[in-house]
């Protein structure tokens, strides 16, 4: 009994399904209860933990991350160079020049664009205008007084997944668009939904995910400019670690002037694949003698990094400088970044590297399936895509 309290202080409260632990009342996440530090928000005051048991028990979202944004304990980069910790502290999402927990939760474009599309109905209220421009932990304090349980158990979802590709994007170099991160807001809902019967107010229903899983409708590739060639490119790893890469180039009729694929090493990653196809189609197009080009991809860390919008990942960096080199020698280009309907072709070719040993030129279709594919992108015919 005399080791007791010792081996009380380093035990953890296994709360099973939350239903008999109250929300604000009980110790069960520090050693004091939350309405210690806040006040029960009006109409939660019965609020147990069973309403929250699928957020516990699924690894990806934990309350305290929540607690850790509403006390300015989030590490972003703003709070990381006032602890001396320094890092380019450009927003991973819009280039703004300086990220904070306000800017990447309310103000970025990007957080709208996720939100447009997640409460695409109107079901949640919006959020208030910070007309006071009050920090985001003043702020977070007042949204209690203007929007009900069910709209803050949203908005806290949405910022957890929008922390969630911020540190995709600068640890792991993902790459993430408005619409996919929409998506996994919607399914995981969902998910909520379906598990738990409580999580039913929120207003997802089997229709929600439907709308995510439905292809996106009249994306289709679009010719360049006249004087300009377009080159598309993408990257291909098959389960058994095959990678390989491809490109197309056509010109502004949509007529094929040369596509080329190869395999490289069986350990590189589908964002190393990606590099090689951007470098080599860009070679492929100075071979052909062109003076303007248009670029094409799918993954937006490739994209971003050869427009030096985003740091450029270590593992692609010699590829990206070497294209960037290459740009140089012609007289005009743009790049932007397409969704996979828009690159289907340079997807197809991909494909073909596996079957290659080394870099080939078709100045030709190769087959007719890949005929097939160039006909209708000149044809302007969207091609449907469901996502994964």
């Amino acid at each position: 009994m005399t080791l007791r309290t010792p081996f009380k202080q380093g035990l953890r409260w296994m709360v099973g399904n939350g239903e008999s632990i109250s929300f604000w009342n009980d110790n069960w996440v520090f050693n004091y209860p939350i309405k210690n530090n806040y006040s029960p928000i009006i109409g939660s005051e019965d609020l147990m933990i069973g309403f929250f048991g699928v957020l516990l028990q699924m690894e990806n979202i934990r309350l305290n991350q929540v607690l850790a944004a509403s006390r300015n304990g989030l590490p972003t980069k703003k709070r990381l160079e006032m602890s001396h910790i320094f890092l380019p502290l450009e927003c991973v999402f819009c280039n703004y020049h300086s990220e904070d927990d306000h800017h990447l939760f309310l103000d970025c474009p990007f957080m709208h664009d996720v939100l447009e599309i997640v409460n695409v109905n109107g079901v949640f209220s919006p959020l208030p205008i910070n007309n006071s421009e009050l920090s985001f932990i003043e702020y977070f304090g007042n949204l209690k007084s203007s929007l009900t349980l069910k709209n803050l158990n949203f908005y806290a979802i949405v910022w957890w997944f929008i922390w969630y590709a911020r540190n995709s994007i600068t640890f792991r170099q993902e790459s993430f668009s408005p619409a996919k991160l929409g998506y996994m807001i919607k399914a995981y809902m969902h998910n909520l939904d379906c598990s738990y019967s409580t999580f039913s107010k929120l207003g997802c229903s089997q229709q929600v995910v439907k709308e995510a899983k439905n292809p996106r409708p009249n994306i289709s590739w679009s010719p360049p400019p006249l004087d300009f060639v377009k080159l598309n490119f993408d990257g291909s790893k098959l389960q058994n670690g095959s990678t390989a890469y491809g490109f197309v180039i056509r010109d502004a009729v949509g007529n094929l002037l040369l596509s080329g694929a190869n395999a490289i090493a069986d350990n590189n990653s589908i964002l190393v694949a990606e590099a090689w196809g951007l470098r080599e189609g860009i070679r492929g197009a100075l071979c052909l003698g062109a003076n303007n080009i248009s670029i094409e991809g799918d993954n937006l860390s490739v994209i971003q990094a050869i427009k030096r919008v985003w740091k450029i990942p270590w593992s692609i960096n010699a590829l990206i400088n070497d294209a960037s080199a290459d740009l140089l020698k012609f007289d005009n280009y743009n790049i932007q970044h397409v969704f996979r309907e828009a690159n289907s072709a340079a997807d197809w070719m991909a494909h073909h590297g596996h079957s290659t040993t080394n870099l080939c030129y078709w100045f030709e279709s190769p087959d007719i399936a890949f005929s097939k594919i160039i006909h209708k992108d000149a044809l302007g015919w969207p091609v449907n895509w469901v996502p994964p």
